[in-house]
């Protein structure tokens, strides 16, 4: 569902709940003589609607991200996976398994026989000229190392 439909999906819930706020007034003001736990219950009705109208409509008018101006994503060098894998193997990690992606940026399945630590590899790669790393750590399913990286620079 798009940001719009989802927009347009919030305002016709916010009109469905006036028209029931509207009714159950009427109904508080109509059962008003002579049944009051009856109007009571239709003003209660009433009123947590009104509050939840307040909110949904705060939320409706606040300026959305799509309105404010884009902060423009950061850009990466096209680079064939070729040419990613030799700046691997230039400081030393072989065997990695590597997985480029559509934003121009590749993700390094490190071996489990790595013989320095990881955060040292991110280091040695991060002085190839132009490559920047962007994130190491661990798997969180398997537990293997990984660093996500990309080229800025030729």
């Amino acid at each position: 569902m798009s940001d719009a439909d989802q927009h347009d999906a919030l305002r016709a819930l916010q009109s469905r709940w006036q028209t029931r706020a509207t009714e159950a007034a009427r109904q508080a003001e109509k059962h008003g003589v002579g049944g009051t736990h009856r109007a009571n219950y239709y003003k209660g009705i009433a009123d947590g609607l009104k509050v939840a109208l307040q909110d949904l409509s705060a939320l409706l008018d606040t300026p959305t991200a799509a309105a404010s101006p884009a902060v423009p994503a950061e850009t990466y060098l096209p680079v064939s996976p070729e040419t990613a894998q030799a700046a691997l193997e230039k400081v030393g990690i072989s065997g990695a398994e590597l997985h480029p992606h559509k934003d121009h940026t590749f993700s390094a399945i490190l071996s489990a026989f790595q013989s320095i630590k990881l955060s040292e590899r991110a280091e040695q790669l991060e002085q190839v000229a132009g490559l920047v790393v962007l994130e190491y750590g661990r798997l969180p399913d398997s537990n293997k190392a990984f660093i996500d990286f990309a080229f800025k620079e030729a």
